[in-house]
């Protein structure tokens, strides 16, 4: 076990193990290499997967498929607990059900969205309760943001530890003692030799797309650079949708053959595609991006890419990558754009910034907060 840590680590995620590229990810990968013992419980497959091998996998409460040293635990709920209160107990109790069988004293429960909190009460007492927020929950579904604000309320009073990705957030836990804890960037993204020259005129996104993703922004971009082309690379987790486009997608990837879809990338494969392209994009709705720190821009600046985004955090221009252009409108990100490839442009001070962040600097941080580790 890690110092500190007298036992398991159990992190109730909102994302599935594949592709492993979200901060749940990273922060198991670290706890494995700390010798902590790692349960990862996926976001939950639903009714509309029944019958399905993925829905026979995670009823039986079966292990699913991942590394050898984070046992990977599929879920199912017959309603995703976001959508309603209703749905929120429902899918509760049947979480809380599963911990109670997994956890014993002295394991920490990490979960990750609000509607998860109410099934890590009445666990063994012993059983230490953290939350980890990426996202301000609020924002992102507003139809219930009344809601998710309680929840915050009663996370802020409840939680042993409270750790955000952002200063952003911190407001959202009124009273909490709260550590916050950027994201970071794999050593290995670093360490991997550069073996293509970047296509001419070319632009990469590597990232979820959802609602997030300014699709007809992207779009008009793509007419003001009629000799550029996109690949955009990612799971689509549109709200209703499952892994299918949103329609405003779809009229983007149908515009023409200068952008397409290539679907989620593993870690092993993210440093092939970012060396394929001139320039990356980060095209993100302000309303919908609050409290985020992207870990696409650690990415990105990993491999010294030149990077375009819009202004969705007041924070960007201090705390991004060096080099980083913000763009409002079309217009002036197509001309952001352009510029980026132009010029004298050091991709070396990028890399560096990126490799002052990595996870496993992070992780001090993160497990003095969440594992209450003291050495």
């Amino acid at each position: 076990m890690g110092a500190g840590v007298s036992g398991a680590l159990i992190i109730v995620s909102k994302s599935r193990w594949e592709p492993a590229v979200r901060r749940e990810h990273a922060l198991a990968r670290q706890a494995a290499d700390h010798d902590i013992q790692v349960l990862f419980i996926e976001r939950p497959v639903d009714v509309r997967a029944f019958g399905s091998a993925d829905w026979r996998l995670a009823a039986g409460h079966r292990v699913g498929p991942g590394p050898e040293d984070v046992t990977v635990l599929p879920h199912a709920v017959l309603v995703p607990g976001h959508r309603s209160r209703a749905a929120e107990r429902a899918a509760a109790w049947l979480l809380h059900r599963r911990l109670r069988r997994l956890t014993a004293p002295g394991d920490t429960v990490v979960v990750c969205t609000p509607w998860q909190w109410p099934a890590t009460r009445g666990l063994h007492p012993r059983v230490r309760r953290v939350f980890d927020c990426a996202d301000d929950w609020s924002a992102l579904l507003p139809a219930r943001a009344d809601a998710f604000r309680a929840r915050f309320g009663e996370i802020a009073a409840e939680a042993e530890a409270v750790v955000l990705v952002s200063e952003d957030l911190v407001s959202s836990f009124p009273g909490a003692a709260v550590t916050v804890v950027p994201n970071g960037v794999e050593q290995a993204l670093l360490a991997t030799p550069r073996e293509d020259a970047p296509q001419p005129r070319s632009m990469v996104y590597l990232g979820t797309l959802s609602e997030r993703f300014d699709a007809p922004l992207v779009g008009a971009v793509l007419d003001a650079l009629p000799d550029w082309r996109l690949d955009l690379y990612g799971q689509c987790q549109y709200a209703g949708l499952g892994e299918r486009p949103a329609p405003e997608l779809e009229r983007l990837l149908g515009s023409g053959d200068r952008v397409a879809w290539l679907g989620p990338v593993g870690r092993d494969g993210v440093a092939a595609v970012l060396d394929r392209a001139q320039v990356a994009i980060l095209p993100n709705r302000p309303e919908l991006t609050a409290g985020q720190d992207a870990m696409k821009l650690y990415d990105y600046a990993a491999r010294g890419l030149p990077i375009v985004s819009t202004r969705w955090s007041e924070r960007l221009a201090d705390d991004g990558p060096p080099g980083l252009a913000l763009a409002d409108g079309a217009k002036a990100f197509a001309a952001a754009v352009a510029a980026a490839t132009g010029g004298d442009r050091d991709a070396e001070t990028a890399v560096r910034w990126a490799a002052e962040r990595t996870w496993d600097r992070r992780w001090d941080a993160w497990s003095a907060a969440a594992l209450d580790e003291t050495t």
